[in-house]
This record gives C-alpha cells, structure tokens and sequence, in this order.
C-alpha cells in the first residue's frame, strides 16, 4: 500500500554506471526525507551494482533486478511494481534532479487536487571527447503555473504542434499519482505500459484518462541526452546497425500491427503508435486518423530521414488500404503550417528580446563534466536569477 507524501524516483538502468553514479548523486542529495529511490538494473555487469552500493548509506535507496534481462517497457512495469510512494517519476540514468527538486515538487502541489504534474526541464548534454563534442547546458528560467486540459494539448501534440514532454508523462520532470497509474493499469488488464516507448506512451494514457493536469515552467530536473540515450539512440541508427534496432526487438508488446515494423525515424510515428495502443483508455472520437498521421510522420521526420519516412508510410498505408494520395495531398499543407511555425518564432526571438533570456545556453564550461554538475550550474543560475 503506498505512502502518503512519499515521492518514489525510479531510475531504471542497463550497463551505464559511468553515467548512473552522477544521476543518483543528483538524486541522493535531495534534502527532502519524503522521498523513495528505486535504481532498477536489467540485468547488468556487476559494475552497476558496485556503483549503487557506494551510495548504501542512504536509507532511501533501494535495489532491485529482474531475474532476466527484459524489453524496456516491461522494464519499466517491474519497477513501478515495487513503488510505495503515492507519487512517481522515472529518471533517465543519464538524467538528474535539480537541488531541492522534491521539496519544490511538494510545494507545488500542496493544496491542489491534482493527478498528474508535467514541469519544463533543463537539458544537458554530455561531452564526447571521442568526437571531441563538448558539453552543453540549457538553463530554463521561466516561472509560472497553468491548469491545462489533458484532450487539447494531446492533440497539439498529435498535430505537431507541441513536443510530447509538455504532457503529463511519467519521466524526467513529469510526476503522475499512484491513483492514477492504478486507474490505468484497471482499464488495461493490469498493466501500465503498453507501448514500446513507455515515457510518450504514460503521458498520452494519462490525458485519456484526465481531464486535466498541472504544468509548471520552473523546472525540477536535468534531462541529459548522452551516447547512451534511448532516445538518441532510436534516431540515429543506420540500417546496417542492428544494436539499435534491437530496441524495438527486445520487446514482447511489439509495434502496433496497424504501422508496420517501427524501424522509422519519425518521432510523430512513435507518438501515433502510443496513441493507439492508449486509445482503448477513452471510448469518445477525437477526431485523430491515420492518413493525417502519416501524413505529419513524413512530414516532421528528420530531413536526412524524409524519404526513409516516405517509403515506411506508403507502406503502411498499402497495408491499411489506404490510398497513398490522399497522404501526400496533405503534406503541402502540413509543411507550409510548419514553415510559418518556424517564421513565427524566429520572429518573436528577433522583436521580442524578453524571449530570449528564457533559455540561457552554457557551452565549454570547464566545470560541466556530469549531470551532478550541469544541476549545480543550473540552480545558481535559477538562484541567481530569483
């Protein structure tokens, strides 16, 4: 039975302790005793339990592994199991957690009835000193809170309009009550996840079973982007590279039947196969259909990717029965809302100075090696800021 007011940090983790120890040292040093650490290790060398141990001293932290190596999602599933906090939030163990993160968290919710919380995060990007790439930090200073309905942002992402990190998933910066994972798992045979990308797939199930959801510009976390990333690793792979395909074939759910393989470079494409596998979760129409989907897959995949996008959706639309025309007479108008999206905010960074100390960028600093350190950086920057 969870806990009131108790925050459970699930850091789900495979062969990274390199980057795992500055993650948990980000975490660890929460202040705030409201909190419960769960590092999840599917299945690794015995160097990722080494670095979890150097951190036995705090009570908060627990260990666990499954008995076999298992697909992310299902991952995923068998950490949030074991959760006893009445809040959860999964972070990347490449990701962190700002200096006093869960103490914030809890303010911000105190005295709001509210399920699910999504916040803005800073983004930090790992050096690589094989490519001689240096780090970089993203410091997000804006402040304030809004109510936002869970249907209309969903289909301003679904429509490629916002990025899926503004919903109210389960990942670095979006918090979501144990109530209504449980809600979630009733209505899906008893089981969360139910796609293959499990942080895209949490926020939409939570807007189809919400009404509405907290989103805060101040952010309480670090989502880093290293050579590990998941994310990073699905859309740079090449066909002659199986280890990143692998992502797709380790796991047992599989992609939607309806789309194909999933080996697309097309993050709108992800996004509509989590939809679908979600769409079970609300019975009302909300007016999302395949051919404008493939439609936007095409026309927001990388431009390197574009005709990889194109081939994968003529596909699917073959499979589906779909004439492939009607996909392409939607992309001129597709593109041109996408153009002018972009003229707009160039324009608002140009006329609007005020916009542009919202993200302040910090390059080649000397002192940014880790997480640990890009969250240190980032909180005197935001306390200098206050």
């Amino acid at each position: 039975m969870a806990e009131r007011n108790l925050l459970t940090v699930i850091v789900p983790t495979r062969e990274r302790p390199d980057t795992l120890f500055h993650c948990l040292k980000t975490i660890t040093n929460q202040t705030d005793p409201r909190l419960e650490i769960i590092v999840s290790d599917n299945c690794s060398a015995p160097e990722t339990k080494a670095v979890v141990d150097s951190f036995q001293s705090d009570s908060r932290l627990r260990y666990i592994r499954p008995s076999s190596r298992l697909g992310m999602s299902e991952h995923w599933e068998f950490a949030l199991n074991q959760v006893q906090g009445n809040w959860v939030t999964f972070i990347g163990d490449d990701d962190g957690l700002l200096p006093g993160a869960v103490e914030k968290f809890f303010d911000l919710i105190k005295g709001k009835d509210v399920k699910a919380v999504s916040t803005n995060s800073c983004k930090f990007w790992w050096s690589n000193p094989e490519k001689n790439i240096p780090s970089k930090l993203t410091v997000q200073t804006e402040r304030g809170i809004e109510v936002r309905s869970t249907k209309e942002w969903l289909l301003k992402v679904l429509n490629a309009q916002e990025n899926f990190q503004t919903l109210p998933y389960i990942y670095t910066g979006g918090f979501m009550n144990i109530d209504t994972i449980h809600d979630i798992k009733r209505k899906s045979d008893g089981a969360f996840f139910r796609s293959i990308t499990p942080d895209a797939y949490s926020g939409i199930a939570a807007c189809l079973v919400l009404d509405s959801y907290l989103f805060s510009w101040e952010p309480l976390a670090l989502a880093g982007l290293s050579k590990h990333s998941n994310g990073h690793q699905q859309m740079t792979w090449r066909k002659e590279d199986p280890k990143k395909i692998s992502f797709f074939s380790e796991s047992s759910l599989g992609f939607h039947p309806k789309l194909g393989n999933g080996i697309v470079q097309s993050v709108p494409m992800l996004l509509y196969e989590a939809f679908l596998r979600a769409s079970p979760l609300y019975k009302e129409d909300l007016g999302v259909n395949i051919e404008d989907q493939l439609s936007i897959s095409i026309a927001y995949a990388e431009k390197t990717r574009q005709k990889e996008a194109y081939e994968y959706c003529e596909q699917v639309s073959k499979e589906n029965g779909i004439d492939f025309s009607v996909v392409l007479k939607k992309l001129p108008a597709i593109k041109l809302k996408r153009k002018i999206s972009k003229i707009k905010k160039n324009l608002s960074r140009a006329f609007l100075p005020h916009r542009k100390d919202k993200n302040l960028k910090i390059s080649g600093d000397a002192g940014l090696n880790n997480i640990y350190d890009a969250a240190q950086k980032a909180d005197a920057v935001l306390k200098k800021l206050a």
